[in-house]
């Protein structure tokens, strides 16, 4: 149990999750049903406002109004241990790091610099908007592509260290973190319910999130994920979860998410500037650009110097209400950075971090209680560099 009446729960997939990407799938023979790499808060939040609905017989019994109300923290991916229980928790890698293969070949190691707001050159022009500055490496730092091997999430000690201060750093891959939860591919046959035998041409395939993953050393981890609620009723117990309604085991947990370190605090008081980094996708009214975010909130005025922000995804869904698909979204993804030069108080700016930290920054509340949006904070110097 968290401060207040939040409460922290484990999802751990017993099946392969399907976490789908909104492309067509039918029962016609060829069909593929994919899987986002990850799930996106919408689907956690209505397994959590689901299973608060549930009456005593697992039948649904609430309000749609009433389960609408209740907000979500998350979710994030997290390593489990023998028991069952939290170990480490993980988080998308950030768009500001952009990682090198080393210059040797077959050392398996890689070389990550810091992008950050850039001066533009005498003579250039961009077609950015409200004057913002180009986010990237100096110029001229190197030739090479950024490497494919970059783990997709990073482990929080070392995420935590990156926000704090962002220095370049060289190493093993497998030392940042991990890919996330691996793809599983099945193939499906039709089955007829007069014969009890196949299809023919009814041939169809499911990828799955596989929240397990075997070490170097031979080991398999157990991954899963957590989600921070205010929703009273959820029960410990299996459940189905995403698509093809595959088993999901949920258990209330004492953990909490990772708290703001002291030292980015006194570093964005004393700059005056920061670092917002999206740990899940956040849907914004502009697309990319945050307006909550930016508006004066605890005296502290932000002001978007620059920002990180990978391709765009989009989300859709079921409206069960409607019984209808939902509209297609676009969404900032998780790890896009956003670089904010604060107008304030230094005790404004300290209130004004701890009060946003680990909380979504969506532009719309209903989005914000979906979890759409959550953030951390970096330390940034909040100088536009040469």
């Amino acid at each position: 149990m968290t401060t207040g009446t939040w409460t922290a729960w484990i999802i751990e997939p017993h099946d392969p999750l399907i976490a789908r990407d909104g492309r067509p799938f039918t029962d016609d023979g060829g069909s593929t049903a994919r899987t986002l790499p990850f799930p996106y808060p919408s689907t956690v939040a209505g397994g959590v406002r689901t299973r608060s609905g549930l009456d005593e017989r697992g039948c649904f019994a609430a309000s749609k109004d009433e389960v609408l109300k209740y907000s979500c923290l998350g979710p994030m991916l997290v390593a489990l241990d023998a028991s069952g229980q939290v170990s480490r928790y993980y988080a998308q890698r950030p768009a500001d790091a952009v990682a090198f293969d080393e210059d040797e070949p077959g050392t398996g190691r890689l070389a990550i610099e810091a992008a950050a707001p850039r001066a533009i050159p005498d003579g250039a022009a961009t077609d950015l908007p409200d004057e913002l500055a180009p986010v990237g490496l100096p110029w001229g730092t190197s030739t090479h592509k950024p490497s494919s091997r970059a783990p997709r999430f990073w482990a929080w000690d070392h995420y935590a260290r990156w926000l704090e201060t962002a220095e370049s750093w060289t190493g093993p891959a497998a030392e940042i973190g991990i890919d996330g939860p691996l793809v599983d591919v099945r193939t499906h046959v039709g089955i007829s319910q007069e014969t009890g035998a196949s299809v023919e041409g009814v041939l169809f395939s499911t990828h799955g999130l596989e929240f397990g993953r075997r070490t170097a050393d031979g080991v398999t981890e157990r991954l899963g994920m957590v989600v921070l609620t205010d929703a009273p009723n959820v029960r410990d117990g299996l459940a189905p979860l995403g698509g093809e309604r595959r088993l999901v085991e949920w258990r209330r947990s004492g953990v909490s998410l990772p708290d703001c370190p002291g030292p980015i605090v006194d570093s964005v008081v004393a700059s005056a500037a920061c670092r917002v980094v999206l740990l899940t996708p956040a849907v914004f009214d502009e697309g990319w650009r945050p307006g909550w975010l930016l508006e004066s909130q605890n005296g502290v005025g932000p002001r978007l110097i620059g920002a990180a922000v990978p391709r765009f995804e989009t989300v859709s869904g079921w409206d069960m209400a409607a019984k209808a698909p939902k509209p297609t979204r676009r969404l900032a993804p998780a790890g896009s950075v956003y670089f904010l030069k604060l107008g304030g108080s230094p005790d404004s700016i300290r209130q004004w971090v701890r009060s946003l930290w680990m909380k979504p920054c969506s532009d719309r509340d209903q989005d914000r209680r979906d979890g759409f949006g959550l953030v951390a904070v970096g330390s940034w110097s909040g100088e536009v560099a040469e």
